[in-house]
């Protein structure tokens, strides 16, 4: 050995041009090859047994048998042992005889912990069954049980510690005519720190107390609300081909021809939630005959049109954002109303739209659209540094909201100041997306329970069920001769004495394939 050992390290020395820091590896590699050559040499000396039983299987405690178990159910370390064993080892068993042999090791090593719980409690004949087994078996695997059933119901419910807030941070809108390029075009990305500060704004408050009949018992609590601005002018140019041009104008000019609607179509982006990360919503508004004249001179660029055109009750802006998908509010009417020139009112009142006004301006030789609503308090969206109206004023202070202007009635907010395009969306929590629970949050409740729960259930069911068969192989006396057995053919294989191992195995076979062999083997002997 010393001799080997100042040889490698004379030929490395002499490797020059090997790296330092792989001679230093080779070097610790050959010296754990030394101490195993240094430890066989011992065991030659005196004498040492070269097999050893495995030490989890070799005797009973509660240790050694609950440590086995654990290593039995680690998933394919069990597997990759007996094929890698079988592989390397000389032996007269095929690799199904091999895990035949393991697994009857197996059933015999349970068979005997068996054995030892029932001597450990002691019972008499016709004794109950003492109250802590009946605890931690009976008790804990209820309770675990119907933490199993009811774990993905509080999971999604909300009371659940994994919920978060699920804001928008992308909204884009189109607005245009029907088969025409968009007439307006915006997009927003929300910072984080907006987005936090959306959690705790007193916007929600402000906005169910301005709007009773509407918002009051509407919205899910524990919501993120939040308004998101856009754009007053388009990001885009509005890009029509004359032909289209005209064909829109010959549509408009025809009052006897079908309907013409403006279509908005608000696009929001989320962070979480089950269906995809982003929805579509979209409104709908029908010009009537005095709005489409005015369309016309816009279209024609007449000097009239250079005054913006009223839109009432243009589009709702209250979005709200569940689990499953974004939507309007749902007292909201999806359906646009029919729009009047400023002196009427709509065939159909609906208390959540919000009048507009729309102008189609020209610079540089380029058209581009440019919309306001009415903002959804008198001098604002309740921005930070806005000033409140007297009525509004008052009512934030009164905690009982019992003096408060009330602007989902019919012509509420018609006095309030113009601001840019806007959406108010209240976004429900929904579980995390970090971790186990963003896991248990790409999966929906019936997937969860179709797959997880009743799967779970199936295993359960087998392995509490069709215990009848297994009686002569688990309720043995005492196992202790057929573990010896097993044992002894390890041994014989061990020895290299193949011839021994296979007619050890045979009689093993013969055994279990006797129900009256195996429980003479079991029974305890009588001296």
């Amino acid at each position: 050995i010393n001799a080997e050992y100042m040889g490698w390290f004379h030929v490395s020395d002499a490797m020059d041009d090997f790296p330092q820091s792989g001679l230093r590896l080779l070097r610790v590699i050959f010296g754990f090859e030394t101490l195993y050559l240094l430890i066989s040499a011992q065991q030659i000396k005196w004498g040492l047994p070269m097999f050893r039983r495995n030490t989890l299987t070799d005797s009973y405690t509660d240790l050694k048998y609950w440590t086995y178990m654990i290593f039995r159910v680690i998933p394919f370390v069990y597997e990759m042992r007996c094929l890698l064993d079988w592989t390397v080892t000389s032996t007269s068993l095929k690799f199904w005889y091999w895990l035949k042999l393991e697994d009857i090791h197996h059933f015999l090593i349970t068979t005997r912990a068996n054995v030892h719980d029932t001597q450990f409690w002691n019972r008499a004949l016709g004794e109950p069954f003492p109250k802590w087994p009946k605890f931690y078996c009976g008790v804990m695997g209820f309770i675990g049980l119907i933490a199993v059933l009811f774990m993905p119901l509080l999971y999604y419910s909300s009371f659940s510690p994994a919920l978060d807030r699920n804001a928008i941070n992308v909204t884009a809108v189109n607005i245009f005519f029907s088969d025409a390029p968009p007439l307006y075009t915006s997009r927003v990305r929300i910072p984080v720190s907006q987005v936090e500060e959306a959690v705790t704004s007193p916007t929600q408050l402000r906005l169910e107390a301005t709007r009773w009949r509407t918002l009051h018992n509407q919205i899910v609590p524990n919501t993120v609300t939040q308004v998101i601005g856009l754009s007053g002018d388009s990001i885009t140019n509005w890009n029509v081909s004359p032909p289209t041009r005209r064909q829109l104008l010959a549509t408009l000019r025809n009052n006897n021809n079908s309907a013409v609607q403006i279509e908005i179509v608000v696009s929001l982006t989320r962070h979480r939630g089950f269906g995809g990360p982003t929805f579509e919503v979209n409104q709908n508004w029908e010009i009537d005959g005095p709005t489409r004249s005015l369309f016309v001179a816009m279209l024609e660029g007449k000097e009239a049109a250079t005054t913006p055109i009223p839109l009432p009750n243009f589009y709702d802006p209250f979005l709200v954002s569940s689990p499953v998908g974004i939507s309007l509010l749902p007292s909201a009417s999806t359906t646009g109303t029919t729009g009047t020139t400023g002196t009427g009112t709509g065939t159909t009142a609906t208390t959540n739209k919000h009048d507009c006004i729309f102008q189609l301006r020209r610079e540089d030789g380029a058209e581009y659209g440019s919309i306001k609503c009415r903002a959804l308090f008198q001098h604002g969206n309740g921005e930070a540094g806005m000033e409140w109206g007297p009525q509004e004023k008052a009512c934030f202070r009164d905690h009982q909201h019992s003096h408060c202007p009330q602007y989902d009635l019919s012509n509420g907010t018609r006095t309030h100041t113009w601001t840019p395009l806007y959406f108010v969306c209240m976004s429900e929590i929904v579980p995390s997306g970090e971790g186990l629970s963003g896991l248990f949050a790409s999966f929906g409740i019936i997937t969860l329970y179709t797959t997880f729960v009743f799967g779970l259930a199936r295993v359960l069911r087998w392995t509490l069920t069709g215990k009848a068969h297994w009686v002569p192989l688990e309720d043995m006396q005492d196992p202790s001769d057929l573990i010896r057995l097993v044992e002894d053919i390890k041994l014989a294989r061990e020895e290299k004495e193949l011839q021994l191992e296979e007619g050890l195995y045979e009689e093993l076979i013969s055994i279990y394939q006797s129900t009256e062999l195996l429980k003479i083997w079991t029974t305890p002997h009588q001296e």
